[in-house]
């Protein structure tokens, strides 16, 4: 099958994809740690070693396709340059000041780069180099593909030096002509630029089928899987998925240094691009389809397909030894272990992960609309969420989530039901118990 011919088979599927569907994702939010290291999505990745690999003579750089990202103490030392399509300021448009979990092209950069430093999460690979560039011009107002095929022109500029363009953003709609000119910029980038583009498969659930651009056969698909390797219920799936990674509670660093738990194919993402990064930056003579091959020849076959594993592809290109110098970082070591001047010494002094807490706003709350028990099914309707949330059921030890703020669920008795507002940065209401209806 021609390139041409797989294009037109998806194009009226295509042309309905929005980036903005592929930026709502469900999140949770956690509380402050010091640099939650190693990470969930560097384990099951099996790429913790990366964190402690010895810095490169010349450090590989990413070129982040997104939001725009706003730089944060944990990751401007990488970020060496910031572009706005539009020629106006560079930072991220979905980040809102009054929450500093909001925004998406900041944790996409944080995912990749951010620093072993004492605050915050540590970047899969914290020597990449950041190159931002902006393609949405505000707050849900999608981009189109012209506006990515700017975006990956500045990218491909020589004298950038970017080895990987990462695009966790679907096709905005968009006409054939223009997903055929993106196609051919992505094939451009990646066979005569040696470039590779890594870009999410999105997160309408659907197992028939990944997004554009993931679903153009020169663009590296990245797809998410849970820690046992199963995708995430959100995660696309099917014709054009390459690879999965870590996309349920992904953990970046926010705004206020704390760290958040992320979800969707735009997290799992970056984290196969700051691998290949990596892999190319110690081992320089692989071209981009052969670093990705490499991958796909080493990934871990789980019930979610291939996924990610850092470790086994560095050992097949003979970097053997920096997986082996690994170190896992120490829990927290009693005052006694000290050296007595207070400083750290040679221990690895790090501060133990603990369970995450959920960021909640204690003054919404869900407002029930009607609720009915009839011959074993429960309907549950709330006033619909705000654009982009969600309303979040839990009946009995399950949960369902419903943008429409609707749910239908056949029981075999009522089970204790909650409902919780979720908005578009994932901070939930206070649940709001739902009783039980007499039955007729």
């Amino acid at each position: 099958m021609s390139t041409r011919t797989h294009i037109k088979r998806g194009l009226g599927a295509a042309t309905a994809f929005t980036a903005v569907a592929a930026l709502v994702v469900p999140a949770a939010h956690a509380a402050v740690l010091t640099d939650a290291y190693p990470t969930p999505q560097a384990i099951a990745a099996r790429a913790e070693f990366l964190a402690q690999a010895p810095a490169p003579p010349n450090p590989g750089t990413v070129c982040v396709i997104d939001t725009g990202v706003t730089p944060l103490p944990d990751t401007e030392s990488q970020i060496v340059e910031r572009i706005a399509i539009d020629g106006g300021d560079p930072g991220d448009v979905y980040h809102s000041p009054a929450d500093p979990f909001s925004g998406h092209g900041t944790f996409v950069a944080a995912t990749i780069a951010s620093q072993v430093d004492g605050h915050g999460s540590a970047g899969i690979w914290p020597h990449a180099k950041i190159i931002s560039i902006r393609v949405f011009s505000r707050a849900g107002v999608g981009a189109t593909a012209a506006d990515y095929r700017a975006a990956i022109a500045e990218c491909v500029q020589p004298a950038r030096q970017v080895d990987v363009i990462t695009i966790s953003l679907s096709a905005a709609q968009t006409t054939p002509a223009e997903l055929v000119k993106l196609e051919d910029r992505i094939t451009e980038a990646v066979e005569f630029r040696q470039i590779n583009v890594v870009a999410s498969t999105g997160n309408d659930g659907s197992s028939n089928g990944v997004n554009y651009p993931a679903r153009f056969p020169a663009a590296f698909a990245v797809g998410a899987t849970d820690p046992a390797g199963a995708f995430c219920g959100f995660s696309n799936r099917g014709e054009g998925l390459d690879l999965s990674a870590l996309g349920c509670a992904v953990v970046a660093t926010a705004f206020d240094g704390r760290t958040g738990k992320f979800s969707g194919t735009s997290f799992s993402t970056p984290s196969v691009a700051a691998i290949l990064v990596a892999l190319r930056t110690y081992k320089p003579g692989l071209t981009a389809r052969a670093a990705e091959q490499m991958l796909l020849l080493t990934a871990q076959q789980t019930a979610g397909g291939p996924v990610v594993d850092a470790a086994t592809a560095f050992r097949a290109a003979g970097l053997g030894e920096l997986v082996d110098a690994y170190q896992p970082p120490q829990a927290n070591p009693t005052p006694s272990s000290l050296p007595a001047d207070g400083s750290k010494g040679g221990i690895d002094f790090r501060t133990e992960i603990s369970p995450y807490e959920e960021v909640r706003d204690d003054h919404a709350r869900a407002k029930l609309k009607w609720v009915s028990y009839n011959r074993g099914v429960v309907r549950v309707k709330v006033a619909r969420p705000p654009h982009g949330g969600a309303a979040i059921f839990r009946v009995g030890g399950r949960s369902y989530q419903r943008s429409s703020g609707k749910l239908t669920l056949r029981v075999r008795s009522w089970r204790t039901t909650t409902v919780a507002i979720e908005n578009e940065w994932g901070v939930r209401s206070v649940p709001l118990k739902v009783r039980q209806p007499a039955t007729r």
